[in-house]
């Protein structure tokens, strides 16, 4: 239960980062075409 308890956790944070990476990514974006 450990483990999987675990695993939960980090894919919940991965979700997390992916979600920040990819308005970080559309606003360096923006800049670009700036």
């Amino acid at each position: 239960k450990l483990s999987v308890s675990s695993t939960e956790s980090g894919h919940h944070n991965a979700l997390e980062l992916d979600d920040v990476s990819k308005v970080l990514l559309g606003f360096a974006f923006s800049v670009l075409i700036a």
